[in-house]
């Protein structure tokens, strides 16, 4: 799958290790609370807000809980791939 063309994206710096390690953890833990605020809204209905309000809430957390595990693996896959040393 390289050929001559491919470079290397990933850098060696602290930056790019952190970067990746705090979206490793903090990836998931948006995750379960977006996961957490779609349920409260749906399901209390002590929450006082208007149904078309309280749906686009939701929805709005179900594309943010999406960007979260779309992240995570995201940052998983570059990992796996810097850490087993490939340059492509």
């Amino acid at each position: 799958m390289c050929n001559k063309n491919d470079t290397s994206s990933f850098d060696n710096s602290g930056w790019f290790i952190a970067s990746k390690v705090s979206q490793l953890i903090l990836a998931p833990l948006a995750l379960i609370l977006n996961l957490s605020l779609i349920a409260a809204l749906i399901n209390l209905k002590s929450i006082h807000l208007h149904n078309n309000l309280r749906y686009l809430l939701a929805n709005v957390s179900a594309c943010s809980a999406l960007a979260s595990l779309y992240a995570f693996v995201k940052s998983a896959v570059t990992m796996t791939i810097w850490l087993a040393g490939n340059k492509c």
